[in-house]
């Protein structure tokens, strides 16, 4: 069940290390068909010929470098990535913020959704085909950007609450059918 990232694997063969090395009992592995996807944590969906990746539940550059490896793996079609901002990064935030516009490099379009000033960092290394912080905006921008094949990639931190955007346009998709 699911699609698993390659920092999901790692995470879960070091819990199974150390309940090794413990030499505590060792679960089933039949039971990962129960424990993944977490929500909001790479949960990949179709719809309506759209694959969606809900990784809105936390944001670092290093999940984030894990999920572009994914996603590269996932799709050779049209990928979009709307993010928001990686919070508390406190004097950092430039730097992470440049280095996130980095990775985003790989996608077709990248869409910034603005409710933290920190995401327009990413503005200053590449050209976002949209910013806002209008649910409504982000969620009309998509639908008039995604065809059948595209791929559309959600990150932020989860104070951002990018979900919202998320729900808003899975709704707006199973409306339009």
């Amino acid at each position: 069940k699911g699609i698993w990232n390659k920092g999901q694997v790692m995470n879960l063969m070091a819990a199974y290390l150390t309940l090794f090395a413990m030499e505590i009992e060792l679960p089933e592995l039949f039971l990962l068909d129960s424990i993944l996807p977490f929500d909001n944590r790479f949960k990949v969906h179709d719809f309506a010929g759209i694959r969606v990746i809900n990784d809105c539940y936390n944001s670092s550059i290093e999940s984030v470098m894990v999920a572009v490896e994914a996603i590269a793996k996932l799709s050779k079609g049209k990928r979009i990535a709307v993010i928001g901002s990686i919070l508390e990064q406190g004097a950092f935030s430039k730097e992470t913020h440049h280095k996130l516009a980095e990775l985003l490099k790989d996608f077709d379009e990248v869409i910034l959704y603005n409710v933290d000033p920190q995401v327009e960092y990413i503005a200053e290394v590449i050209d976002p085909a949209f910013i806002a912080d209008s649910i409504e905006a982000i969620v009309e921008q998509l639908i008039k950007r995604v065809k059948k094949g595209t791929l559309v990639y959600f990150k932020a931190s989860r104070g951002v609450r990018l979900e919202r955007v998320l729900n808003a346009f899975k709704e707006k998709l199973a409306k339009n059918g």
